[in-house]
């Protein structure tokens, strides 16, 4: 009886594996409207009006190694590689490159995700456009080993409402303009999680996290070279950045005064050209212990 009952098990799994759909595949862009999978088939050119794959269902979207860069467009139109939006929770995106949307006359954006939650995007190279990755209110979402890089404002940009979103294991190099951009930015947002990664030469911040309501977001493990600031705290409060080492930036890690109860920990700040540790408020209430720094300038007392 129990081998009988063995037997039938196997033959359901079977059968079940047998129906699977295969992925759809894909040779242009267009929009993607039915959940199931999907393989990019050869690389594609953004179309006329800008937004090569809108993604409207929870979708596997495999893209195979294969690219998405700039077709023709006029002038003012927005370039986007990949657009997920609320409809579209679940959604995965995966190993292939979104290159080159920005150009004189037209602004690019690789993926953007707007309100939809347990997006995961891996394997991705994202460059050469004016935003790699931007995400608005936007909850519980996955980035994890992609190169986000050579981007001309900010790599990933996580705006108002865009909470709980884990980054991890990305290469984030040399995005930004002289004055402007970076790696990460957190702006209005909570919960967030940048662990791991690892971010050279971006123009202004590694990570920079601020506006009003901007809180509890972590910072931690990552390896940050150069740039003007290679973590930022503005407008915020109780964030934690710990285990973080940080070379060669203009200033390590800068605290506003309007940062407060931060809590900045087993850090390794060195080389840094003016400070490895600044904290421009007037009161010590933000919490430093162990970290390993030779410059610094705050609170007396304060920056340990």
């Amino acid at each position: 009886m129990r081998n009988n009952i063995i037997g039938i098990l196997m033959i359901s799994a079977l059968a079940g594996s047998a129906h699977a759909a295969p992925p759809a595949v894909l040779t242009a862009c267009g929009a993607l409207s039915s959940p199931g999978s999907y393989v990019l088939a050869n690389d594609v050119l953004t179309p006329a009006s800008g937004v090569c794959f809108l993604i409207t269902a929870d979708v596997n979207l495999k893209m195979d190694g294969h690219s998405i860069t700039a077709g023709p467009a006029d002038a003012g139109v927005i370039r986007v590689g990949v657009r997920v939006t609320a409809s579209a929770a679940g959604t995965r995106i995966q190993d292939g490159s979104i290159v080159g949307l920005e150009t004189a006359s037209n602004s690019g954006i690789g993926i953007r995700v707007e309100s939809a939650s347990g997006v995961r995007v891996t394997g991705m190279t994202i460059t050469g456009n004016h935003i790699g990755v931007y995400i608005i209110q936007a909850d519980g979402n996955r980035f994890d080993g992609n190169n986000v890089s050579n981007n001309s404002d900010v790599g990933f940009q996580v705006d108002s409402g865009s909470d709980n979103n884990t980054f991890i294991g990305n290469q984030c190099d040399q995005n930004g303009s002289p004055g402007v951009g970076g790696c990460i930015f957190l702006a209005n947002n909570t919960g967030n999680l940048v662990m791991s990664n690892t971010m050279n030469n971006n123009t202004v911040d590694g990570v920079i996290v601020s506006a009003g309501s901007s809180a509890a977001n972590e910072i931690r493990n990552n390896v940050i070279n150069g740039g003007l600031r290679g973590v930022a705290l503005f407008i915020t409060t109780g964030n934690t950045v710990r285990n973080n080492t940080i070379t060669g930036a203009n200033v390590g890690i800068s605290l506003a005064a309007t940062a407060t109860a931060n809590i900045i920990s087993n850090n390794i700040v060195n080389g840094s050209a003016s400070f490895d540790i600044l904290d421009l408020g007037t009161v010590c209430d933000d919490t430093y212990k162990n970290n390993t720094f030779t410059t610094s300038s705050g609170p007396a007392g304060c920056i340990q």
